[in-house]
């Protein structure tokens, strides 16, 4: 299954975003109603925007923790959390 194709591959089953994310651990689905199993994976492109979010996360922490240029808490956390959020918005589109 793929972004594309959230649907059973044997019955066209469609598949819900939130199911597909809660069997995403254990990387296969079971389909409800022909009882066959399914591989569910991230497609390779994600790891650009996880990468891109990992690195702006830690520069805002560092500009916070190391250099102490974002003087206040609430700010640097907003700007800190900014990343991850984005990032979890367009994830949706990667399963």
């Amino acid at each position: 299954m793929n972004r594309r194709n959230r649907n059973c591959p044997y019955c066209k089953n469609r598949v819900s975003y939130f199911t597909a994310l809660s069997e995403l651990n254990s990387g296969e689905h079971t389909c409800p109603v022909c009882n066959k199993n399914s591989n569910i994976s991230y497609e390779k492109k994600i790891y650009i925007p996880a990468a891109v979010m990992l690195v702006l996360s830690l520069f805002f922490a560092s500009l916070f923790f190391i250099f102490k240029i974002i003087k206040n808490l609430i700010i640097a956390l907003i700007l800190i959390l900014i990343p991850f959020g984005v990032f979890l918005f367009f994830d949706a589109g990667f399963l």
